[in-house]
């Protein structure tokens, strides 16, 4: 175990990441099974609103978890220098915004911004990865 390069804080973080996809596969179910529900008319309304608010509790449990593995995830990079620290920095803050807009409100629209920002730091992370091992052959 590696505790000065931060690698069980990255890897806390990335059991978290990988609990919210599990969880949000939870979540997945939940929200057909209420438009399974619904689609029996008034006799499923009331299954269909317990589903509904029950799809609701678990999808704020997934994101709120994925947002603080992504909070590790960064802390952990940073403190590790296995990155360049301000991508680090980047993705830390995405992951605080992200919890904070999950906790506030989990239908928001503004989620958009630290998934898509996440995913875009995942894709230059691994440019970089590429670029490296690319110049480590030649």
């Amino acid at each position: 175990m590696e505790i000065y390069g931060c690698k069980p804080v990255k890897q806390i973080g990335v059991m978290l990441a990988l609990t919210s996809a599990v969880i949000n596969v939870a979540w997945s179910g939940l929200m057909a099974g209420t438009g399974e529900a619904a689609s029996l008319g008034q006799a499923g309304m009331g299954i269909a609103a317990a589903l509904y608010a029950s799809a609701n509790s678990v999808s704020l449990a997934g994101n709120a978890l994925g947002f603080i593995g992504f909070v590790l995830i960064g802390i952990g990079m940073m403190m590790g220098k296995a990155i360049n620290n301000i991508i680090a920095l980047v993705i830390g803050v995405l992951g605080i915004f992200g919890f904070v807009l999950v906790v506030v409100d989990n239908n928001s629209q503004l989620l958009f911004v630290p998934f898509m920002g996440i995913f875009f730091m995942s894709l230059i992370i691994g440019v970089i990865n590429l670029r490296q091992k690319g110049k480590s052959k030649s």
